[in-house]
């Protein structure tokens, strides 16, 4: 028995390797579009407007010079960037803050039993929960059918606008 499991072996490795390195292959494959369409959607631009900030290009005109960082020294020695940059991070430090402090005691409050607990909580919970079932009721009428903007029917006329 030693021996057939020995001479069987081998046989058995190649083919799961073999059916590894098909899956490799596929995975591959598939994954190809995907990569493709981030590249060509966020890599892209990236790049486009990182080589851009380095020049000095405007809109609506063809012609640019190289400038190196000098765009970026103008902007920091600017009072109007420096003024935006400081309300900004007063802005995030305090509101955060606030944040923390409200929500402390808003879930102290919640720990306690009474009546209505579960309205205030739904009330809570309303403002982060309502954004994404209205869109999702907006898109749902948008492409019901035969009302529908969107609605490719024999009645109904996709270019309409």
């Amino acid at each position: 028995m030693d021996t057939l499991e020995a001479a069987l072996a081998p046989a058995s490795q190649k083919a799961v390797d073999t059916l590894s390195r098909r899956d490799r292959r596929l995975g591959k494959l598939l994954l190809a579009p995907a990569l493709a369409y981030i590249f060509l959607l966020v890599a892209l631009p990236f790049l486009l407007a990182l080589f851009l900030s380095l020049t000095n290009s405007s809109a609506g005109s063809l012609d640019f010079s190289f400038v190196g960082l000098q765009n970026f020294k103008n902007v920091l020695v600017s009072p109007v960037f420096q003024r935006a940059l400081r309300n900004t991070f007063i802005f995030t430090f305090v509101s955060q803050l606030l944040v923390i402090v409200m929500g402390n005691i808003l879930a102290r409050a919640l720990l306690k039993n009474f009546r209505g607990k579960l309205l205030v909580r739904f009330l809570i919970l309303m403002p982060w929960a309502a954004p994404i079932s209205l869109a999702t009721l907006g898109w749902r009428a948008r492409w019901a059918p035969p009302s529908g903007d969107c609605c490719p029917s024999p009645r109904s006329s996709c270019s309409r606008g």
